[in-house]
């Protein structure tokens, strides 16, 4: 299996990205803990779903290696779990949108990412 290690920007930019999470409700507070955040991408999705501000969101590094963490950690499960949506076109948009992410990591991660997947759903393609 491959590893991987993040060099200190990385690191930085995805505690970064858990803090605008974290903190997203405190946006316009001016507080010390929440300077240099951008919580507008964020913000975007929360407040107005679709794909642009989606796609926005996911092509800031953090934000990809998150969402497509999550994909591989609960998403499928989580979309074949609905009852009240079409699982099959859900967990379809899903993937497409971790490809989309897919595309803004490293490549370093983005392998690290498909080996995951690929042993995950005994496929060798996302």
């Amino acid at each position: 299996m491959l590893s991987m290690q993040l060099s200190e920007q990385e690191y930085e930019q995805l505690r970064d990205a858990l803090k605008v999470i974290i903190l997203c409700e405190r946006y316009n507070k001016k507080e010390r803990i929440s300077e240099g955040l951008n919580f507008t991408p964020l913000r975007n999705v929360l407040h107005k779903y679709n794909t642009r501000n989606l796609s926005e969101f996911i092509s800031e590094i953090p934000n990809a290696y998150l969402y497509t963490h999550f994909y591989l950690k609960n998403g499928k499960q989580a979309s074949e779990n609905q009852q009240d949506v079409n699982s099959v076109k859900l967990n379809q948009s899903m993937r497409r949108l971790m490809k989309e992410a897919l595309k803004h990591l490293p490549k370093s991660i983005g392998d690290l990412f498909e080996e995951i997947y690929s042993s995950l759903f005994n496929t060798s393609k996302i």
